[in-house]
């Protein structure tokens, strides 16, 4: 045990790779870089009351293999740039309270065999630019105030596999306030969920927007409300293989020509 928090800062161009060292902090813990940056754990159980790291310039790395990263009392707080490179897998991030990752235009992250495991507050995971590709494939996405997903901009696309999402029986409050487990995809985007468990207590929504592609395939669900799986009719939606649980279920509505869904 540390008892005090840490500050670490990468000079820009810098890396910071820590392996096979465990270390656990009594205060916070923060990493950033005023540049572009490289942090990488690999076997690294790190643990603090809060975590916050933050890579604003553009072609960051951030790579966790194998390692856990935890916030025993607060929020887990990841901020990075355009053009992430983002990989975590076979890694844990947890949080006492919640967890948010944001990303810039054009950065890619892929969650493998990883969890994000929430606490009081809700998980959120958001593109903040065009062309963000998010792939959570084989992990474990928990939190009991809920979780989402959104990358609602240009030629983005998230891609889910093999995965549960668990909002516990908490409802999850998104844009406008609604109260929904949201997978969103932007304008030429593709939200792809195949091989999933997605239970939201007070709705499960996915969907895309413009030309975009909504794929649901071989899932399962559950919700209190409603679970709706809908594209534009520009768009293209196919919902197949699945077993959902809901009050009201709507897969793939066809709207008149001309006329759009609101979402």
């Amino acid at each position: 045990m540390i008892n005090s928090g840490c500050t670490i800062v990468v000079g820009p161009g810098a890396k910071l790779a820590v392996k096979e060292i465990a270390v656990n902090f009594a205060g916070p813990l923060t990493i950033r870089s005023p540049g572009n940056a490289a942090v990488m754990f690999k076997k690294a159980p790190w643990r603090a009351t809060s975590v916050s790291i933050a890579l604003p310039g553009s072609n960051s790395e951030l790579i966790s293999k194998e390692s856990r990263l935890a916030a025993t009392a607060g929020n887990v707080a990841i901020s990075v740039g355009d053009m992430l490179s983002g990989l975590l897998n076979g890694a844990s991030v947890q949080a006492g309270a919640g967890i948010a990752i944001r990303v810039g235009a054009e950065s890619s992250l892929k969650l493998s065999q990883s969890d994000l495991l929430g606490g009081s507050s809700p998980i959120t995971i958001a593109g903040t630019g065009p062309k963000v590709a998010l792939d959570l494939g084989q992990g474990t996405f928990r939190s009991t105030a809920g979780f989402s997903v959104v990358v609602a901009t240009r030629d983005s696309s998230i891609a889910i596999k093999d995965g549960t999402f668990d909002a516990g029986a908490g409802s999850i409050l998104l844009q406008a306030g609604a109260s929904t487990l949201t997978i969103q995809a932007g304008i030429l985007g593709t939200a792809m969920v195949d091989d999933v468990q997605l239970d939201g207590r007070m709705g499960v929504l996915v969907h895309t927007s413009g030309r975009g592609s909504t794929l649901v395939k071989n899932s399962r669900g559950s919700s209190l409300s409603e679970i709706a799986v809908r594209g534009r009719a520009v768009g293209v939606c196919v919902a197949e293989g699945f077993s959902f649980s809901a009050p009201d279920v709507v897969l793939c509505p066809s709207p008149l020509p001309g006329i759009q869904p609101p979402f």
